[in-house]
């Protein structure tokens, strides 16, 4: 009976320590993710502690296109100024700003003159919003006309087809600039709106 009295009571005290590490381990912050998992006193600790490296590991996988996305913003991969770039081509960056709603690029490439008249980015943001530039927003297609210079000044002419919505022409007119900021850039003047010869309909 003694003996049979101390096997049981070792029995309980060895379940006991069993459930207190049990417990200690569902209780450790590393495993706290784990909290859809079955109750803890089912999760064996090694189980508990390969599920919670295996969800990391899916996180983390996850997380990787975003980070790579704040990575680009972070390091300046947006379009900037440069001498190297066209007329014609600085509209088609603004253009493609504009279709992505990121009316910060589209500011950056304004000229002085224009910042100053427009500026801030914020009253900028509120003038595109106006019914004479709300079709440039969010625009489904443009088609380019002919690049023209005149008088050491660019014309662009662009019809932008929003979604649902007709057709709407813009004439786009750049200067080249020598400043600190970016020496021989062609920058946005000024862009005005027409009405297109041919209508054309959005889908």
């Amino acid at each position: 009976m003694g003996d049979r009295g101390t096997r049981r009571q070792g029995d309980q005290e060895t379940r006991g320590q069993g459930d207190k590490e049990t417990r200690r381990t569902c209780l450790s912050p590393s495993s706290q993710p784990l909290a859809l998992h079955p109750p803890c006193h089912l999760v064996p600790p090694s189980k508990v502690v390969s599920n919670g490296v295996l969800r990391i590991a899916i996180l983390s996988v996850a997380m990787l296109p975003i980070l790579f996305v704040l990575a680009a913003q972070a390091t300046g991969s947006d379009p900037q100024p440069t001498p190297e770039l066209a007329p014609d081509e600085v509209v088609r960056i603004q253009l493609d700003a504009l279709k992505e709603n990121r009316v910060d690029i589209v500011f950056r490439f304004a000229s002085p003159e224009n910042r100053a008249y427009t500026g801030p980015l914020s009253r900028f943001t509120e003038m595109l919003q106006s019914p004479a530039y709300l079709a440039i927003l969010n625009h489904r297609s443009a088609i380019y006309g002919p690049l023209r210079k005149e008088s050491g000044q660019a014309y662009q002419s662009v019809i932008v087809v929003p979604p649902g919505g007709q057709a709407v022409g813009y004439v786009f007119v750049l200067s080249k600039y020598y400043s600190s900021g970016c020496d021989g850039c062609w920058l946005t003047d000024s862009v005005t709106r027409f009405e297109p010869e041919k209508p054309l309909r959005g889908t």
